[in-house]
């Protein structure tokens, strides 16, 4: 079986903001997990490509039977996708766009592994956590950004 890690398309989407809550609160019997010990590492598709990773992205959350997969090969589809909506912090289905919610969750998908070559930056809750990975990364003999951001995670856990 292959594991697969998500590069969610935009950083507010409705289901990496559902990850987010079962995460921090425990929902759906998963582990709750205090929101200063979650990171998120950010990537680009880009630097996913040249590292020669294989990976799929859809145009909706993956679990709709009306979601279409694409492979690395469609990589032109990605500007076909509702970016208007995936960018939105407005994730709720519309009179005009009963569909919205799914298509704002669009997703990539990476097979198997992700070096930490391809990890961009790496987001954290507040200085504590910042510290904390910093220490590692280094013990690593690897450099990567970490940044506070208390944008990417929920104010009222």
């Amino acid at each position: 079986m292959s594991v697969c890690y998500k590069i969610i398309l935009a950083s507010l989407t409705s289901r990496f903001l559902t990850i987010k809550v079962r995460i921090a609160t425990g929902y759906d019997g998963i582990k709750k997990i205090p929101q200063t010990d979650i990171i998120y590492l950010v990537s680009r598709l880009d630097i996913i490509q040249s590292a020669g990773l294989q990976f799929v992205f859809t145009d909706g959350h993956a679990r709709a039977t009306i979601t279409s997969f694409f492979s690395a090969n469609d990589v032109e589809k990605l500007k076909e996708l509702d970016w208007q909506i995936i960018y939105s912090s407005d994730w709720k289905n519309t009179e005009q766009d009963k569909d919205r919610q799914r298509k704002k969750q669009a997703e990539c998908m990476i097979k198997d592994f992700i070096p930490i070559t391809c990890v961009e930056r790496i987001l954290v809750f507040d200085e504590i956590a910042k510290e904390k990975v910093v220490l590692l990364i280094q013990e690593t003999g690897n450099y990567v950004p970490v940044q506070i951001k208390k944008t990417a995670y929920y104010d009222n856990l």
